[in-house]
């Protein structure tokens, strides 16, 4: 199985079993718009930088033969104030372990003066699923992406 996080590292076409007549790559990842989320500016500069668009990945997946098809699917959630909070100092996001604590403090800082005294949080959560099929020995020539709506309401924390 290869991970998402090292995808762009294997050279185009080398995706292991998957290359085989019906093998199959399932990734699962964030969209690069990061607007949905209550983070800071500077998680924001993070986000974007360490997140590629979804084209870098099935314009790879294609050419290496593979039918592609993106379902992006969301949720809405809700988690009190304090326990999100608590997830950006802990660096939930993976993508965050570059912030340092004072980056991250002053961070939340801001975003606890932006939310001026609520005490939940309600945004949502948007994911990018990709399915990679290797075809009967043909060459993929389109990419299918479909909007799923996930159930209305979900909550963390």
């Amino acid at each position: 199985m290869i991970s998402l996080h090292f995808l762009w590292k294997y050279p185009e076409g080398d995706y292991g079993a998957a290359t085989c007549i019906g093998g199959k790559l399932v990734l699962l990842t964030r969209p690069r718009d990061c607007s949905h989320y209550p983070f800071f500016a500077r998680a924001v500069e993070v986000w974007n930088a360490a997140y590629p668009p979804i084209t870098f990945f099935s314009d790879r997946l294609q050419k290496a033969g593979f039918d592609v098809r993106i379902r992006n699917s969301s949720i809405v959630l809700e988690t009190s104030i304090e326990a999100w909070m608590q997830e950006l100092k802990e660096r939930t996001f993976p993508v965050f372990s570059t912030l340092d604590d004072e980056e991250i403090a002053e961070g939340v800082g801001d975003l606890m003066d932006m939310l001026d005294g609520s005490e939940f949080l309600t945004f949502e959560e948007k994911m990018c699923i990709v399915t990679a099929t290797k075809p009967d020995g043909h060459q993929a020539t389109e990419t299918l992406i479909v909007q799923e709506e996930g159930p209305p309401y979900g909550h963390c924390g």
